[in-house]
């Protein structure tokens, strides 16, 4: 019996194939999930009532205002229990990595184009790590800052400004560096962590707007120059038709008077 010499090549080749349809399968399956998720998280968050029965209140009237219903309740009680207000930070994130991976996937179907590698962080950092350690430094900064500044924004949270996290971090804040060093020691972690997690940079961020607002500023310079050569000419025209007004109304030769500009 005799076999072809590609006959193993082509048993791999038609695996690979099988191999590479399930895992775009399983991509899309997790895109779509992960997309799911998240979107039933954000309308819980977004329609939150702290009249709602959950784990940490039994509510006012038994009564459902969540728009996706007991489970969604009890999400966004828990999330704004445990972060406060700043569990949005965690829900931009979560977006963030969702178009990541979208970006991704799309790269892979181009023809021509294999799956992008995956950006190496900042200072040795792997890009996973600088995420998870943004994130972090911007929940400690953005807990504790509301916890102690934000403190009106409790009647509409079920627990403390902050959550769990800010009503640890901020007494702590309070106690070790007083209410302005703790503002500023919050303000500084949000902005690194801001950095880490949205992938840019304060320097190049403030590069540009100086740009742009130096464009503008020689801009309306340009602009002010030109009107005032077109108001300067009118006014030369002006005068030399008064001129030749007068001129002709004096019997004098009437031809046209030019005067430099």
């Amino acid at each position: 019996m005799t076999y072809s010499l590609n006959t193993l090549n082509q048993d791999r080749a038609t695996a690979g194939v099988v191999r590479s349809g399930w895992a775009r399968f399983a991509d899309e399956f997790g895109l779509l999930l992960c997309l799911l998720l998240l979107g039933f998280w954000l309308l819980s968050l977004l329609t939150y009532s702290a009249q709602d029965p959950a784990w940490s209140t039994s509510g006012v009237d038994g009564a459902l205002r969540n728009r996706v219903g007991q489970i969604g309740a009890g999400v966004a009680d828990a999330s704004y229990f445990l972060l406060g207000f700043s569990v949005w930070w965690c829900a931009a994130a979560a977006l963030r990595l969702w178009l990541l991976a979208l970006a991704r996937w799309l790269r892979a179907r181009s023809p021509g184009e294999g799956s992008a590698p995956r950006p190496a962080g900042r200072g040795g950092l792997s890009g996973r790590m600088e995420f998870f350690l943004g994130l972090s430094l911007l929940l400690l900064g953005s807990t504790g800052l509301e916890w102690a500044r934000l403190s009106r924004l409790e009647l509409y949270l079920p627990g403390h400004g902050g959550g769990l996290l800010g009503y640890w971090l901020g007494p702590l804040g309070l106690q070790w560096l007083g209410a302005t060093g703790s503002a500023l020691l919050g303000i500084t972690l949000m902005l690194l962590g801001l950095a880490l997690v949205f992938g840019f940079s304060w320097a190049l961020l403030a590069e540009r707007l100086g740009a742009w607002m130096y464009s503008q500023v020689e801009l309306r310079r340009e602009q002010r120059e030109v009107a005032q050569d077109l108001a300067m000419g009118q006014q030369a025209t002006r005068e030399r038709d008064e001129l030749v007004s007068e001129l002709a109304e004096q019997g004098g030769p009437a031809q046209p008077v030019t005067q430099p500009l």
